[in-house]
């Protein structure tokens, strides 16, 4: 079975594909910064190989010509540093790195020329141990710098053969007995310093690939990370606009819109609940019912916008001084339910006496004059066995007693009403 599960799981796994072209372009890049830095280098400690040979060939071939020699191969070494200092400052774009690589190479292969010629300014006799000198120089400054050129094929070629070719020219102008020995003993120099550059130049661009693979796979995987989590925020916002949808739905479902009081069928429910815990535990309950004196008259006097600001105003000032876990309910247009848990007669008629008074003290400023509210209120007490028709029945008797006596007033429910009563 799990056999049966692996290509699913595996299919569902996130595929990788690398973009070759941006990898090459990264890792040609990647080499004209290495190459660029490395020569950068060398350039800064070859003032020290230069004073060196100078100051120890200077006084036999002469100062004049020292002096030339150090300033033609310092200014082909400013040119190395601006082009690094520009190619810092201002990084190209990746299709912009082969030019650059161009010009550092041409550089380079200027200073090369520079090194090589330095046999002919400070030549005094054919093959002297002064050449010699020079000569160990020019060997090591080649082969230290396979390692700087190695990052591209044409540089190591063009550097190593400006460096050396013109000693071998040198070398073979001269009737010395070792010339020959001496110029194909820098040809096979010459042949393992670009061998020695291919060796460390596949070890370069080797690395840099690996290294902008890996980069590459890094910046897929933060990408397939920050798409997940946009995709999961969206869903997080989806699902809490889910849930407000709800629980709007819920709330349109079990309260009044307009004045936000629960709504009949949430009353009903209650009251249905409260019976049955009457019925099985004795606790009591009480119900209060209240009508707004004469709204039919704001309505038509001050129009409808008002009647509802009424209602709003009456519904807040009647939940502001009602109890936790007591229920007002929107009954009809302007009349409401109270259900008070736990609340005998006496503490339920206080309660309406109390409501009445705030809602009395209700004023609203309307465009032809200011309005003020009065309510009638009818309170009745669960009975025993009473089921919710006889207690609705009850309390509507005692509203419509509290209206016929003059409005504006709290009346107690009789234990036993007629049946046949109702309000008007």
């Amino acid at each position: 079975m799990r056999a049966a599960e692996g290509p699913s799981q595996a299919s569902q796994l996130p595929e990788f594909h690398l973009d070759e072209v941006t990898v090459a372009r990264r890792v040609m890049a990647e080499r004209v910064r290495v190459f660029t830095d490395r020569a950068v280098a060398g350039a800064l400690s070859s003032p020290l190989g230069t004073l060196l040979l100078v100051l120890v060939l200077g006084p036999a071939a002469g100062w004049g010509k020292a002096a030339a020699w150090l300033i033609l191969i310092n200014l082909d070494e400013l040119l190395i540093l601006g082009l690094g200092y520009r190619f810092r400052t201002l990084p190209p774009l990746w299709r912009d790195s082969i030019p650059w690589a161009r010009r550092q190479i041409g550089a380079n292969f200027l200073v090369g020329l520079a090194w090589g010629a330095s046999v002919w300014f400070f030549a005094v006799e054919p093959l002297s141990h002064h050449f010699f000198f020079n000569l160990s120089v020019l060997v090591a400054v080649s082969a230290i710098c396979v390692t700087i050129m190695s990052a591209f094929r044409t540089a190591s070629i063009l550097f190593s053969a400006a460096v050396l070719l013109p000693p071998v020219v040198h070398a073979f102008q001269t009737s010395h007995p070792f010339a020959l020995q001496i110029g194909l003993s820098l040809i096979i120099l010459f042949a393992l310093e670009v061998q020695y550059g291919a060796v460390a130049r596949r070890q370069l661009i080797s690395g840099l690939d690996a290294a902008q693979r890996s980069q590459a796979l890094v910046d897929q995987l933060s990408q397939l990370r920050s798409d997940l989590y946009q995709s999961n925020h969206a869903l997080e916002q989806k699902n809490a606009d889910l849930a407000a949808a709800f629980e709007r739905l819920n709330e349109l479902a079990t309260h009044d819109e307009l004045t936000g009081a629960s709504n009949r069928r949430v009353m009903v429910e209650r009251l249905e609940l409260q019976v049955a815990y009457k019925s099985r535990y004795g606790t009591p309950a009480s119900l209060i019912m209240l009508d707004l004196d004469h709204f039919k008259k704001i309505n038509d006097r001050h129009g409808h916008s008002v009647g509802d600001l009424a209602l709003q105003v009456l519904v807040r000032t009647v939940q502001g001084e009602l109890r936790e876990g007591d229920i007002l309910a929107r009954f009809g247009g302007e009349e409401f339910l109270i259900l008070l848990p736990l609340s005998a007669a006496d503490a339920a008629r206080q309660t309406a006496e109390r409501l009445r008074c705030a809602i009395a003290a209700i004023e609203l400023a309307a465009d032809q004059g200011r309005v003020r509210l009065r309510a009638s209120f009818g309170v009745a007490e669960l009975a025993t066995g009473e089921v919710v028709a006889d207690w609705l029945r009850r309390v509507d008797l005692a509203l419509y007693q509290a209206k016929d006596s003059g409005r504006n007033r709290v009346v107690l429910a009789d234990v036993h009403a007629p049946p046949d009563a109702m309000s008007g």
